[in-house]
């Protein structure tokens, strides 16, 4: 684009002569200068409108290019396999977004239009006013004809380029003005794409993305939400830690562990929200990945998630306040303080309302948790391995939350006896939730993620890498399992070195593997970040890599129940207990902004605003290559030479040797969990 200073301004470089003025107004010198001011301004709103016009022309140029190579590969595709869905989505976006460009055009032309009218309107009246002004003690002056000047200055300013009718694209002396946006090959592209040539269709369907796009209608609501929720936030904190006071009873009453579970969930999805928003940001082709529905064009998934943690969180704090009131007695006097248990109850049950409805929008969670939980006859892809990474780092949560549906139903079953007793913890210290309950839950997200890593090798004939991923859960399997049962040894250095050692592991395979973003270079010795890096601040890979170092020791903890003999004991687990599920969340979270880029960046090779179209219509969502990894990396070539005498591969063997090697390498795993936790 030309340059702003020079565009319009010089009379050289001017696409046409300026408004001819009527000789009538051009000797009133008023007038003259008035149409001045006029064209200036409108030279300036015509530069802003040129400059948007030759975004779009480059933008339409881009979509047309993108359409044909969209309708090569539809041809080209099997019957069965039909037009990838995530171009059809991204064209369909484009589309809409030239639609409302074009009518946002039409709107500022009308805009500036309507502005022209009333400043001559004001021009008109304010001469009118001092021609027509009377002497003291005159009579007033008898009403003068209607005036001819607003008309013949109206007529001067529909002569200027802004809102002239002609083509700029082709009048003489304007070439170097981009073309206006023809809404009609904008309908014509739609129709032969989407609604097999029907242009009424296809006008319908672009008017109702357009108006999607257009503005936030839900912008005041969404502010609201936040408002409040920021209020009631200060207020829980408030009472919780300034006035310890007021707080203190709620600490060691057995609700607190179910706003501690229903808490971390709703934090949950302020992180997916998070998550959502910074791959958009980066371009990181998440929806195919993840196997996501994509998103119509103009809606913004990453709204409707932080319009549900509002709701949830307002709820949250709502009923938290309100139990602790009502646990001592500030309202609700005169009633047993054993009722203020009705507030988590209710929010319980609504939390589990929010999560399955509505059914169509929460499908796609539980089947995938479900492909997890059957491994290894399940599918095992990018996605399953991903919801089976957030299994792991929500077990302290999913503890809670089976606490919750046993603590209200001890409280369903005195209510019945006519012993209810909500505010006595009969849950915890009882030996199925110790021993069989709290086990289960600790070690099947970690024992589900190796049996997912055994699969992948399985179908891949490779043990390299997802053996080593499986040590990796086999030994955060065997230290959390030390310390389920053996509670009283965890001062015992053999423990603290495998504690430190898995947590080292699991760090080790993140920055190497799962990231594939440090580079060792063997002849300088240096350690530097891959060349290709979607995200465009170093530090922020640093900030997350040492937030990572520091908070795997945390997830390792959230492993090991609460306990201690000492009363000062339990009273830090308890008070540490939230912040240590919530960090492992927040952990999880940033460990997703890399681990979706790497993915991304193995597939794609670059960034997704670089990436042909062509490239990805004929790429079907199964050749995706799921949970891979880096193979370029030194870390692999040290370890390839170290267990050179082992063959990393396992296609020269029949299937019945390939299940026998890693059946025996699950019961390795397992009996020496078992080992662990009984016998020593």
């Amino acid at each position: 684009p030309v340059p702003l200073p020079t565009l319009y301004l010089q009379a050289n470089q001017r696409p046409a002569k300026d408004p001819a003025l009527p000789e009538a107004l051009a000797v009133d010198e008023r007038h003259r200068r008035f149409s001045q001011l006029l064209v200036q301004e409108l030279d300036q709103a015509l530069h802003h409108l040129d400059c948007e016009r030759r975004k779009c022309a480059a933008e339409l140029e881009r979509v047309e290019t993108q359409a044909s190579e969209f309708i090569r590969s539809a041809k080209a595709a099997a019957p069965s396999v039909g037009p990838d869905p995530y171009v059809r989505s991204r064209l369909k976006a484009s589309l809409a977004w030239l639609f409302q460009e074009h009518a946002q055009h039409v709107a500022f032309r009308m805009v500036n239009h309507s502005v022209c009218q009333k400043l001559i309107l004001l021009h008109t009246e304010l001469i009118e006013d001092k021609g027509n002004a009377t002497a003291p003690g005159e009579g007033r002056a008898e009403a003068a004809p209607e005036s001819p000047l607003p008309k013949e200055l109206a007529l001067f300013v529909m002569e200027h380029e802004l809102f002239s009718e002609r083509e700029s694209g082709t009048t003489e002396g304007k070439h170097h003005l981009a073309p206006r946006l023809q809404v009609d090959e904008i309908l014509q592209l739609y129709a032969a794409l989407f609604s097999h040539g029907d242009g009424e269709v296809a006008r319908t369907a672009l008017t109702y993305y357009s108006m999607n796009q257009v503005g936030n209608p839900h912008g005041f609501d969404f502010g609201l939400r936040i408002g409040v929720f920021l209020v009631l936030l200060a207020w829980v904190l408030w009472d919780c830690l300034v006035d310890d006071d007021m707080g203190k009873e709620v600490w060691n009453d057995p609700a607190f562990k179910v706003y501690r579970g229903l808490g971390n969930l709703v934090l949950l999805v302020w992180c997916w929200g998070i998550n959502l928003f910074v791959w958009r940001r980066a371009g990181i082709d998440y929806e195919r990945f993840l196997r996501l529905e994509p998103c119509p064009p103009g809606v913004d998934p990453c709204q409707s998630v932080w319009k549900e943690g509002c709701d949830l969180s307002i709820a949250f704090l709502l009923s938290l306040i309100c139990f602790w009131k009502a646990l001592r007695g500030v309202f609700l006097r005169g009633v047993p303080p054993q009722l203020a248990h009705v507030f988590p109850v209710t929010l319980f049950l609504y939390i589990m309302y929010r999560a399955v409805v509505p059914w169509k929008d929460r499908k796609l969670l539980f089947t995938s948790v479900w492909d997890v939980m059957v491994a290894p006859f399940g599918t095992t892809q990018f996605k399953e391995g991903y919801v089976g990474d957030i299994l792991t780092s929500v077990v302290r949560v999913l503890i809670d939350i089976v606490f919750s549906i046993l603590y209200f139903f001890s409280g369903v079953s005195g209510w019945y006896s006519s012993s209810l007793h909500l505010d006595e913890d009969v849950i915890q210290d009882t030996s199925m939730f110790k021993w069989i309950i709290v086990p289960s839950i600790t070690v099947l997200p970690l024992w589900w993620r190796f049996l997912q890593n055994l699969q992948r090798s399985y179908d891949t004939r490779e043990r390299w890498p997802h053996l080593g991923n499986a040590l990796k859960y086999a030994t955060a399997q065997t230290v959390a399992l030390y310390g389920l049962f053996h509670a009283d040894a965890r001062s015992n250095p053999l423990w603290i070195f495998g504690f430190v050692f898995a947590t080292l592991y699991q760090f080790a395979w993140d920055i190497f593997m799962d990231w594939d973003l440090v580079r060792i270079s063997q002849r300088m010795g240096r350690v530097n970040f891959r060349d290709n890096l979607l995200y465009k601040s170093k530090s922020f890979y640093l900030c997350i890599m040492l937030l990572n170092l520091g908070l795997r020791f945390f997830w390792t903890l959230t492993l090991i129940p609460e306990g201690g003999k000492e009363a000062w004991q339990k009273n830090i687990q308890v008070r540490l207990s939230p912040v240590l599920a919530a960090a492992e969340i927040c952990r999880r979270c940033m460990w997703g902004f890399l681990r979706l880029e790497n993915e991304h960046l193995q597939v794609y090779g670059t960034g997704i605003q670089d990436f042909k179209v062509d490239e990805a219509a004929t790429m079907n969502v199964n050749d995706l290559r799921p949970m891979t990894v880096s193979t370029a990396s030194d870390l692999q070539q040290k370890f390839s030479a170290i267990l050179a005498s082992i063959p990393s591969s396992t296609s020269g063997k029949s299937n019945s040797m390939v299940i026998i090697e890693l059946v025996a390498l699950a019961g390795v795993i397992a009996s020496t969990g078992m080992f662990v936790a009984f016998a020593i």
